[in-house]
């Protein structure tokens, strides 16, 4: 089960969701889409739970927008958009779906939903400018399209997250000596692939540049992951910037939220006294999102 977020339809009401797709908008292959624009009704397939349907009278110019109650980004949901059922699916940004249909991620560009970064969280003891610059060098190579590629190959292609990650950080040329560590780390992940993806990541790098890392994956939701930092018993795992911030608030009220500079400098403040300190995030974020096909984003693209 994925740490964060229930489902985006869940999070928003119709009439925001009919803004954001109709509005012109970047996709994660950086095409431009308009994915209202263009039909008398705009079918959007998202969990039975998210909602319970109906036709919003928000989307612009007298068109509709309507809700198909589906599987959470299951087989029904994949083959309803693969065979034109609905034109836009709900799904995580950085599901391995996505790379492997070759989909379309349409861009929050209303900043509708909370920032989700990956970002790692360590103890403060634990961290040195050598540290901050390593981990900071993995994070800015993970890109939303990586991100994507590599669950794919995960959920997809059935590889072990802890091959998949060893091979990106040979790829990337991560694997290297220098700056020199010494310090000892545990790190942990909560119980879902992504997550231990990124950790085996972190402990590969840290490893190379000399660090003595315990690794510690599947420990549980983000209460539990929480919970052996807070006790010491890891010293650090990569959050997600949005969820993280209302977890560490308790509500999910910041202004910030939604602006991933704004919403670390703030985590920064609350998590001072504790003793953790957020570093730099990835750009990839694992968000709530809209996805669209190649063909559809072709489409309206041109128009």
């Amino acid at each position: 089960m994925r740490l964060h977020r229930a489902a985006l339809v869940a999070a928003l009401p119709l009439a925001l969701l009919a803004t954001a797709c109709s509005s012109s908008s970047k996709g994660s292959s950086g095409a431009t889409t308009t994915a209202a624009a263009g039909g008398a009704t705009t079918t959007v397939g998202g969990p039975a739970t998210t909602t319970a349907g109906g036709t919003t009278t928000a989307a612009p110019a007298g068109k509709a927008i309507s809700f198909k109650a589906l599987d959470a980004a299951g087989p029904i949901t994949i083959a309803a958009l693969d065979n034109g059922d609905i034109q836009l699916a709900a799904f995580f940004t950085s599901d391995g779906t996505i790379a492997a249909k070759g989909w379309v991620v349409l861009e929050d560009d209303k900043r509708l939903q909370p920032a989700q970064n990956l970002i790692p969280v360590v103890r403060k003891t634990k961290v040195d400018d050598a540290t901050d610059q390593i981990m900071g060098e993995l994070m800015a190579d993970i890109s939303l399209p990586e991100l994507q590629a590599l669950n794919k190959k995960i959920t997809v292609d059935k590889a072990d997250p802890a091959d998949v990650a060893k091979q990106f950080v040979t790829d990337k040329g991560l694997l290297k000596a220098e700056p020199k560590i010494t310090s000892k780390l545990t790190i942990g992940s909560a119980n879902f692939y992504e997550q231990e993806l990124v950790a085996n990541m972190a402990s590969l790098v840290l490893k190379a540049h000399g660090a003595d890392v315990t690794l510690k994956t599947k420990l549980g939701a983000r209460p539990v992951v929480d919970a052996a930092m807070q006790r010491g018993d890891i010293d650090l795992y990569i959050e997600y910037v949005g969820s993280y911030l209302a977890f560490v608030r308790g509500d999910d009220k910041s202004p910030n939220a939604t602006d991933t500079n704004k919403a670390v400098a703030e985590l920064n403040t609350l998590l001072a006294p504790k003793g953790l300190i957020m570093l730099d995030p990835s750009p990839a974020e694992d968000k709530d999102g809209l996805v669209v096909t190649k063909a559809t984003a072709d489409i309206y693209q041109q128009r």
